[in-house]
This record gives structure tokens, sequence and C-alpha cells, in this order.
């Protein structure tokens, strides 16, 4: 029966009532009725559910559809990969994360995606210090294989067995290495590589506190020939040959050699720029005799720090100044042990062959107050002054120093470019706050300049000693006002 011609449940109804309840005949109408309406049912649930599928095709035919006219199609190939490149995040998990949705989109998009190798060559990483899974390996080498020839950055730490296979895929891209960073367990490996493997290297550290042999030095970085940053933290320099004279920046640190190697691997950098030496001990022999002193013409930033050899008495230093030129220099930095000893007339010497140097800072030696006097007197353009525990002997020392940096209408103070000065010293608690107001506040004006108008204001000053100083109420409220107006000073 169709539905048209289905009885509403009004007449089902008024017919029942017509007949007799509990005989024969009423039964087999209601029973005739339930199945009537039954079957009714099951014939419109089947329609439903043939309703849904079909709707459900729609649907997905919709959907199929929408995206073939959507704007984003008429976006160049070009467009839409620079659109990808940019909406990624910085940090490492944020875009592995983002590179594998957006790959996973569309077919469209996934073919995109997979054929851009910059996408794949952002900040990756790869852990071998840690048992990976299976899952991690293929991902691992997935990305590797997907940034294509581009250059990736490598880190060499003591790797878990289960990473060998990565780690040995790791060494077959050798000449795709822009970065690479390894310890000592690495060293062995890294000799079997061809003297020509690293030909994208750019930059390069080493942390290696294993003693080898300097008879069968590292080579590989000898043929390198774009590196240019190199930090070595090891025991033996000679054990790592470098290019030194294509480096930019060197940072060494090495306890274990005097100060006349780092002094024969700085002749060799005639391209650098930033240079510092950690853990120097001081001369234990003469230094090698130059006919005059070498000229390094690109030197900006040159930091030292030396330690002080316990079998030796006398501490020298100033050879390292004697044979250097640093017509360049900007940034000098000086950090001695107490012990070493202090030669003003070989260090005013370098000072004159090195007259650009802008920020001077010294910790640890020995000095008197000639040798102080005679140090800042020859920095006519200094910018930044750090005078850290420099053996001051005295009270009358530190006011000495701090004499030089005021200036008044008859007086031009012999740093008159200084604007900002650092100087911690154990004698600080007995200064007279007569001193400390006048070095101040003879260099700090607002609004117009007064007379000398070439003396340079301060921008920062900082004056204190080991202990907790307590100042008169007068002076505390001066030096409030001061960084109110713009002064960053602490004096205590």
């Amino acid at each position: 029966m169709s539905h048209s011609q289905s009885p509403t449940m009004e007449n089902i109804l008024a017919d029942l009532q017509l007949g007799q309840p509990g005989t024969p005949s009423y039964e087999r109408q209601v029973k005739a009725c339930i199945q009537a309406a039954e079957s009714n049912l099951a014939r419109i649930e089947s329609q439903i559910r043939d309703l849904t599928r079909l709707r459900d095709r729609e649907e997905q035919l919709i959907s199929a559809l929408k995206p073939l006219v959507a704007p984003i199609r008429r976006v160049p190939p070009e467009l839409l990969l620079e659109i990808f490149h940019a909406a990624f995040k910085c940090d490492e998990l944020g875009w592995l994360k983002q590179v594998l949705a957006i790959a996973s989109v569309c077919g469209h998009w996934r073919r995109l995606a997979c054929t851009c190798p910059r996408l794949w060559n952002r900040l990756l990483k790869v852990d071998i210090q840690k048992a990976p899974s299976e899952e991690y390996l293929v991902i691992a080498k997935t990305f590797l294989e997907r940034s294509g020839v581009l250059p990736i950055p490598v880190g060499l730490h003591h790797e878990h067995e289960e990473a060998a296979p990565l780690v040995e895929y790791l060494y077959t891209l050798a000449p795709r290495w822009v970065s690479l960073y390894f310890d000592s367990s690495h060293i062995g490996r890294l000799c079997d590589l061809p003297t020509d493997a690293l030909t994208t290297l750019k930059s390069l550290t080493v942390h290696s506190h294993m003693e080898i042999s300097a008879s069968s030095p590292l080579q590989v970085f000898l043929g390198a020939p774009h590196l240019r940053h190199v930090f070595l933290n090891v025991w033996n320099l000679r054990a790592f040959p470098m290019p030194w004279s294509q480096l930019t920046t060197l940072t060494i640190h090495c306890l274990a050699e005097p100060a006349q190697h780092y002094l024969e691997i700085l002749v060799q950098c005639t391209n650098v720029v930033t240079v510092e030496f950690m853990g120097l001990r001081p001369w234990s022999e003469r230094p090698p005799s130059f006919s005059q002193p070498v000229r390094l013409e690109k030197i900006q930033k040159f930091a030292l720090e030396f330690v002080v050899d316990q079998e030796s008495e006398e501490q020298p230093i100033m050879p390292f100044f004697s044979c250097l030129a640093l017509p360049s220099l900007t940034t000098l930095e000086l950090n001695y042990e107490c012990g070493t000893s202090w030669s003003s007339p070989d260090f005013t010497l370098f000072q004159h062959r090195s007259p650009k140097i802008e920020e001077f800072k010294l910790h640890g030696p020995d000095m008197d107050i000639n040798d102080l006097i005679s140090l800042v007197r020859e920095f006519s353009n200094l910018v930044e002054l750090n005078l850290h525990y420099c053996g001051f002997d005295g009270l009358d020392t530190l006011t000495s120093i701090l004499e030089l940096f005021q200036c008044s209408q008859e007086i031009v103070p012999v740093t008159p470019r200084l604007r900002r000065l650092s100087i911690l010293s154990a004698v600080m608690e007995d200064l007279a706050e007569s001193v400390l107001e006048k070095t101040i506040s003879s260099r700090w004006w607002t609004g117009t300049p007064p007379t000398p108008a070439h003396v340079a204001r301060w921008e920062s000053i900082m004056i204190t000693g080991g202990k907790i100083r307590t100042f008169s109420q007068g002076f505390v409220k001066m030096m409030a006002q001061f960084r109110r107006d713009g002064l960053r000073v602490v004096v205590g």
C-alpha cells in the first residue's frame, strides 16, 4: 500500500470502535493494522537510508568541486610555497608539525611541498643521543632526503647505538654540512672523511677534552674552502689544524697551551674580525722575534683570558701585545688572574698601533697608579671603560683614577668621548661622596650642554665595591634625580 492510500489513524480507530472487542474478527483486524504499520515503517526507514546515502554523495561531490574553484587555486605555485615558508614558526617542534600538516592537506599541496627542499630544511636537528624508534629514524631520513641538496646543520654527539644507521647516513651527506658540532666520540670517523668532503661547511664547533696526538692531526677541515667561524674547546690545538687565513671568527679555549702557541695561530689569521682566546698560560719562553709587530688589518674585537701558571713565579703577558698591531680594533677585553704582571710601556706602544679602540674591559692584573693613569690617558677615543678588580693599591689610587674623568670649564678629561664607565674596587667603601658626586655630575646635564661642549655626557656609570655602602640622604636623593632624568647610575 502506498503512502497516499494508507488509512489515517482516525479512520483505523473509527473502524475498530464498530467491532466487538474480544471477538476473533476484532483481533484479526487489529493484527492486520499492526502488520501494515510495521511494513510502512520498514519502507520509510529504507527510504531514509537511501536519501541519506544520496545526501552524502551530493555533499562529497560539493566538497570535491568547491576547491576546484577556490581562490587559492589561482595562486601560482611559487607564491603558494612562499606562503607556506613564511607561515612556519621558528621553533623546531612547531615547524615540524606545520610542514607535515601542510603536506597532508591535499594531493596538490603534498606534491608541491615535496618538491620544495627548503620547506624540509629549517632548523632540522637529529637527536642521536637517545634510543630512537624505527618511526623516528624513518621520519628523520625522510626530512633529510626531501631537503634536496640544501646545506644542513649537523651535531655529532656520542650517539646511542640504535641511531648508528642514521649517523652513517649523515656522514654520507658531509658535502652538505653547513655547520658542524662534534665531540671526542666522532674524531675517528671524521678522520676517515676525504679531505675535500666538507665543501659547504661554514661554521665549526669542537668540544674535545680527549688528548689527541699532534702526530696524527685531524686534517679534514683544511679542505673546507668556505669555513669562516671556528670555536675550539680542546686539549691539544696542534691536533686540530685549520685554514686559519680564511677565518673571520675564532674562539679558542685550551688550558694546556701556552700563550706563544696562540700567538703563532693568530698571526696566520689575516682575515679574522673577531677573536676570543681563553685559558692562556703566560709566556713560558721568549716569544718569537719579529722585525716589526705583525699587523692584522681586520680584527675589530679581541678578547684574551690569561690563567696563572702555578709553576712559574713571574707571569708575563705583554709579549702578546708587543708583537701585534691591530689598526681596526674597536673592542678589547682582557681578563687576568691575580698575580699576572703588567707593563705599561709595552701596552702603551700597542695602544699607539691600535688607535681606534672604543670599548675596553680589564679584569684582574696588578697595577699601580702610574700604570692606570698611563692606560687611561692613551685611550683618547674610548666610549666604554670597564675596570674590574685591577689591583688598586689604595683609596688614593681610586680617587686619582676618578679625577681623570672629571671635567669643568678649565679642565678637559683625558677621555672626552667616554659615555659608559664601570669600576669595581675593593676600596670603594671609603671613597668620599664628594669625589663620586663630582665625577658623575661634571659630565651629566639635561638640556643645553655646558662648556666644554665637545665632552660626551654619561650614559651609564657604575662604581661599586664588595660591601654595602651607606650614603648621606642628600647624595641618595641626587642619584635618584639623575636616574629620573635618564642616567643609568649605580653607586655603592
